[in-house]
């Protein structure tokens, strides 16, 4: 992944800081940001929970990791690292693989149903003539 290349060059200079800002500066921004913090915290032989990183950095930034999309981002790049270091166990990658099969089959079935045409919803359709009221003398 792009984004562990990116990492992993900022990390091996030696003095640098890095900005990182997306257009808010807060859902791509921190989703980096919780990927870093989690990397390092691996590689510092630490526990690795996501979701306590993320509050972390949501008591600076309120809005940080805002879609789910992003949340699932942060893990398959953990995951991504540890499959190219060859550091996880079998079961683990089984469920790696297991879990991106049922993502990609998830999202065909998502786009076979979004190109599908739509039925439209039966509605009962209004009388085209009323019957005319009985005349009163």
């Amino acid at each position: 992944m792009g984004i562990l290349r990116l990492l992993r060059v900022i990390r091996n200079e030696s003095g640098s800081t890095c900005l990182i800002h997306c257009s808010a500066g807060v859902g791509r921004t921190d989703t980096v940001m919780a990927i870093d913090l989690a990397l390092r915290a691996f590689l510092e032989g630490k526990d690795v929970n996501i979701l306590e990183i993320i509050k972390e950095i949501r008591s600076y930034r309120a809005s940080a990791v805002q879609t789910e999309g992003q949340y699932v981002f942060i893990h398959q790049c953990l995951i991504e690292y540890v499959k190219v270091k060859k550091l996880a166990r079998t079961e683990a990658l089984e469920f790696a693989t297991q879990y991106a099969n049922y993502r990609k089959a998830a999202e065909a079935k998502a786009a076979e149903k979004k190109d599908a045409p739509e039925v439209p919803n039966p509605q009962a359709a209004p009388p085209l003539a009323a019957p005319k009221p009985p005349e009163t003398k």
